[in-house]
């Protein structure tokens, strides 16, 4: 849901509470969850504030448990971490265009060059590591996540890599919003039915 962080257009960093309108998107989507024929274990929440208060609410609504998984840490923005857009854009200027042709669709992930951000090819072996013990552990999760993580987890889902060519790319993600993905032979595809179109 949306945060006060979204508000104040700041890039990753600690995490603020949701906003009023952000408990409202929320609890829509988990009302929406409820609905769905998905048979889910548990809650796996980002190590930030506004997902761990959005898995809390989401969890509550679907009679499970919430847990914080450090494993599913956002990125490290390195000096992006914690400011906000104006504040870059005055600082970095270079920096704020790709980011903005990053969140254009513009750029692939490794074309990215971000002072002191965590490194393209270890944020994505994190994820398919995440991925493969998730699998492992045969629990069906709803993994509430910061932006990048949820990116990260979709494009490994979607066998998209981060290297020239690979289609490693935003994903512009709603607050809220959620996709399903379900097992098929020895990899996972996109149930359409139930998951929201811009991931398609």
């Amino acid at each position: 849901g949306t945060a006060h962080k979204n508000e104040q257009k700041q890039y990753g960093g600690q995490g603020t509470e949701l906003t009023g309108e952000g408990v409202k998107e929320v609890e829509n989507s988990a009302r929406e969850l409820t609905m769905l024929k998905v048979s889910l274990q548990t809650v796996l929440c980002s190590p930030v504030t506004q997902c761990e208060s959005t898995g809390q609410i989401v969890a509550s609504y679907l009679g499970l448990s919430s847990f914080v998984d450090s494993r599913l840490k956002p990125i490290n923005l390195g000096i992006l971490d914690g400011r906000s857009e104006d504040d870059i854009r005055a600082a970095y200027p270079d920096v704020a265009d790709q980011m903005k042709k990053w969140r254009e669709g513009i750029l692939e992930i490794q074309d990215l060059q971000i002072p002191g951000a965590e490194d393209c090819q270890s944020f994505y072996q994190r994820g398919m590591k995440i991925i493969g013990e998730l699998d492992r552990s045969q629990k069906s999760v709803l993994i509430v996540g910061t932006r990048s993580l949820l990116v990260l987890l979709t494009n490994v889902l979607l066998r998209r890599r981060p290297v020239k060519g690979g289609n490693y790319r935003e994903i512009p993600w709603p607050p809220a919003a959620y996709s399903v993905f379900v097992k098929s032979g020895d990899w996972f595809t996109i149930d359409k039915s139930i998951s929201s179109p811009y991931v398609q």
